[in-house]
Order: structure tokens, then C-alpha cells, then sequence
């Protein structure tokens, strides 16, 4: 294990991803923790959680903090001095695959997936001809396969609905069924922008919820999830009301949710994430700014270490209130790392200029070049501010830098 990592503060929030080592993190991090501790027998796993990172969040983890020895493909593909005791758990895993547990391996699968290495779980998870009913942990198994499947091809639309329609025809479980039809109703809701369909499999959802939930009346989560993604089809037929009243009961059942274990807790951060960020952008769609501000300011207290929470909220301020009010938000989500800080620390400078401060938004785009390179909206920042900050050589600098990036893309 790499010891440099534990001497990176900018990689506090993000370890994880990187060699599945650190302890701590924004709410989807502590996820990824808590499944890679289940791979190494610390830990247990008894709900499927729902957060769904960032496609190939790893990956832009490695690119922005400059770590590229831990740049791989897959899990093996790691060299052995850099991989935690947790990683080398996943990678025995998948050398020993069909020689492991099935509830182990839908731990390993879902690991697998929030690290990006999508094409791993496409080789160790098949989608054959399925005439048998499927038991929870193969419904699992292929529910992870087509969010591996969705993320890698950026919405692969049959084929992702292939496996989910599978899922919910084959699983003998009321509850897989019902985690298929909601995977099927927020994929039509986000890519088929089919208000029909949606319709359509939010009543699936709904109307299997009891059975899903027989002799488990206090799984407030799976049926706040449930809400949540049914509020679709009202949405769809323009009835507000009707969104809000689902979502009221949403967020009811996701703040009564049980938090007495460190699984428990997570569970609920998450799902509380998840609630409070639809309920934001609902407000915003409604353009009550007031209440999606209220909304996301929530956001950062449930999930304080995640950068995205606080970039988001900034962007908010910025529209309502103007720089000053954002510029705390934006330096907080700069200060929380990869792999937003590049794009954190230009809003950071745009903050400053509008506030009469050139030096200080020089300073901010000269560390956002630092991590992105390749970033124009930086470098064109350091040239729009060369001359009132008197860093003409900077300027000169960042102009042939902007030459240099375009006439390799052109020539590429």
C-alpha cells in the first residue's frame, strides 16, 4: 500500500477510490467502504444500497490528483505494492469467481461497478438465455450488470432494459421485482422521456410494494426509494401536487428510517441524499428557489464531505444571490479535492473577479491549471486577468498553452 496517499489531505474524501484504503469520506465513499469491508470479512452487507457515482469517477479521481500508477482497467491491473488489504480481498474475488458465494460476489460486483471497471463485471456477470426463476442474489447480480452496462455506454437504452425487464419477469422476490420496475421507470423517466412508460412502471412498482414489503413493515428506506422514483409519472402528467404529496411521504419515511448500526446509518444517509436532492431539483422545476436553496443547504449537513453537494449549492447562491453569497460554497468543494476541484477552483476565480479581487482569482486559476491542464476555461481565465494583475509572463504562458491544446486536437 501506497503510504503516500495517507499524506494527501485533497485525497481525504476520495481514498477510497483509489486503492480501496482510508476510512472515512462523503456518504457514497462510506458505501464503497462499507462493501469493500463486507469482501474482507470486517463487515456484513443486508440491504442493496442505491447511490449510483459518477460514471467513471475513478478514473477522473486518478486523472485530477495526478496519480496515474493507479490507472488500471481492473482490479488485477493494480501492481501489488499499491493495493490495500481490502483491494487484494476484491482481487481474490475475482480470480476465484465461480468458486465464491453468490451473496459474495453481488458484493464484489456492486465494488466493482463503483470503481468503474464496468467491463470486469460484464465478463464475470452474463446475461444468457434465462428461463429459470432468478433467486434474490442472481436478480442482484443482473440488476448490477445493467447499471455496469448503463454507465459504461453512457445509456445504452435496449440493451440496459433487456436485463432490468428479465429481472422483473424471472425474480422469484416481490422485492426484486419491484427494485427491477423502479430501475426500469427512472431509466424510461431519464432516457426514453416516455411519460406512458413511466406511468406504466411506477404502477408495477406501486402495485408490488406491499408484497416487497410482507414482514418487513420498518424498511422505510426501500419504500421511500420506491416514492421517490414513482414521483415520476406524476411529474410527467404535469400534477405538482401529486409530486410534492409523494415526496412529502418520501422524505418522511427516509427521516424515520433507522440509523442504531454504522450499515443502518449509511443506508439512511443515503437514501436522505438522494431525497433531498430530488426534492431540490424539484423545487427549482417548480421555481420555488427559495425552498430548493432550503433543500440544498440540507444537502451539505447530511453529506458534508461531498464536493458535488457543495459545488451545487454554490451555482444556486451564485443565480440567487450573486458571488459573494457562492464563493464559500465553491472554495469549500475546491477544498475537498479531486475530482471537481479543477472545475471548483475556476468558479472560485469567477467568484473573486466579480468580487474586485483579480490577484486572488489568479491565484485560483493558476491551482486549477495545476490540476487540469487541459483546462481552456483556466487558461483563458489567466489571460483575461493577465494584464490587471500584471502577470504579463503568466499570460504569454497561458496563451501558448490554449495554442498548444488546440493544434493537438485539431491535428488529432
Amino acid at each position: 500500500m501506497d503510504v503516500e496517499l495517507d499524506l494527501r489531505l485533497d485525497l481525504r474524501a476520495t481514498r477510497p477510490y483509489l486503492d480501496l484504503g482510508g476510512m472515512s469520506g462523503p456518504v457514497h465513499t462510506q458505501v464503497l467502504l462499507h462493501l469493500a469491508n463486507a469482501l474482507a470479512g470486517v463487515s456484513t452487507v443486508s440491504a442493496p444500497f442505491q447511490s449510483n457515482p459518477p460514471a467513471n469517477l475513478r478514473w477522473h479521481i486518478v486523472g485530477e490528483a495526478r496519480m496515474l500508477q493507479y490507472h488500471a482497467a481492473g482490479p488485477e491491473e493494480l501492481a501489488e505494492a499499491l493495493r490495500s488489504d481490502r483491494w487484494q480481498h476484491l482481487c481474490d474475488c475475482v480470480r476465484n469467481w465461480h468458486d465464491v458465494p453468490a451473496e459474495r460476489r453481488r458484493v464484489a460486483a456492486s465494488v466493482l461497478t463503483r470503481l468503474g471497471f464496468y467491463d470486469t463485471v460484464l465478463s464475470l456477470v452474463p446475461h444468457d438465455d434465462i428461463s429459470a426463476p432468478l433467486d434474490p442474489s442472481a436478480a442482484a447480480l443482473l440488476l448490477i450488470r445493467a447499471n455496469a452496462l448503463y454507465k459504461r455506454d453512457g445509456g445504452s437504452a435496449l440493451a440496459t432494459l433487456d436485463i432490468l425487464h428479465t429481472v422483473h419477469g424471472r425474480a422469484s422476490s416481490a422485492r426484486s421485482r419491484v427494485l427491477a420496475a423502479i430501475a426500469i421507470t427512472v431509466h424510461h423517466a431519464r432516457v426514453s422521456r416516455d411519460g406512458e412508460l413511466v406511468r406504466h412502471w411506477a404502477e408495477q412498482a406501486l402495485g408490488e410494494i406491499d408484497a416487497a414489503l410482507e414482514g418487513q413493515s420498518s424498511d422505510h428506506v426501500l419504500h421511500s426509494a420506491v416514492l421517490r422514483a414513482c414521483s415520476f409519472a406524476p411529474f410527467f402528467a404535469g400534477d405538482m401536487a401529486w409530486t410534492e404529496e409523494m415526496l412529502d411521504e418520501c422524505e418522511r419515511l427516509a427521516l424515520a428510517a433507522p440509523d442504531s448500526t454504522s450499515e443502518l446509518a449509511v443506508l439512511k444517509a443515503e437514501n436522505l441524499h438522494a431525497v433531498l436532492e430530488t426534492r431540490s431539483r424539484a423545487a427549482m422545476r417548480t421555481g420555488d428557489q427559495d425552498l430548493a436553496l432550503a433543500r440544498a443547504r440540507q444537502l451539505t449537513e447530511v453529506d458534508p464531505e461531498d464536493s458535488r453537494v457543495h459545488r451545487d449549492l454554490g451555482y444556486m447562491l451564485l443565480a440567487h444571490s450573486g458571488p459573494a453569497a457562492a464563493l464559500p460554497s465553491f472554495e469549500r468543494a475546491a477544498a475537498l479535492g479531486p475530482p471537481f476541484a479543477a472545475v471548483a477552483w475556476c468558479l472560485v476565480a469567477h467568484c473573486r473577479r466579480e468580487l474586485h479581487n483579480p490577484h486572488g482569482a489568479m491565484a485560483a486559476l493558476v491551482t486549477a491549471t495545476e490540476l487540469d491542464p487541459g483546462s481552456i476555461t483556466a487558461l483563458r481565465g489567466i489571460t483575461d486577468l493577465a494584464h490587471p494583475t500584471g502577470e504579463q509572463a503568466l499570460g504569454t504562458w497561458a496563451r501558448d498553452r490554449i495554442d498548444a491544446l488546440l493544434s493537438s486536437h485539431t491535428t488529432a
